[in-house]
């Protein structure tokens, strides 16, 4: 996956990849409690998420592994 890809079951665009530290900072930011080692083992098990435009315009957080290949339909134009 890769930012400009867009996920045709769920009409989302992906925009760019949310690192570690900023996901942490996400839920600092919104005072949400959650447990750093939990969060980096599902870095670990799920891949780096992805922040993605929703079809209604909204922001949305995607996990790698909540998509189907089949899903993606991607911006390459070769």
């Amino acid at each position: 996956m890769k930012v400009g890809d867009y996920i045709s079951s769920i009409g989302y665009l992906l925009i760019c990849e949310v690192p570690f530290n900023e996901m942490c900072k996400m839920y600092d930011d919104n005072y949400l409690e959650y447990d750093m080692d939990d969060l980096w083992n599902a870095y670990q098990r799920r891949g780096t998420p992805w922040r993605a435009l929703t079809d209604t315009g909204k922001l949305a957080i995607l996990w790698p592994d909540d998509i189907a290949v089949d899903e993606v339909i991607s911006n390459d134009n070769k």
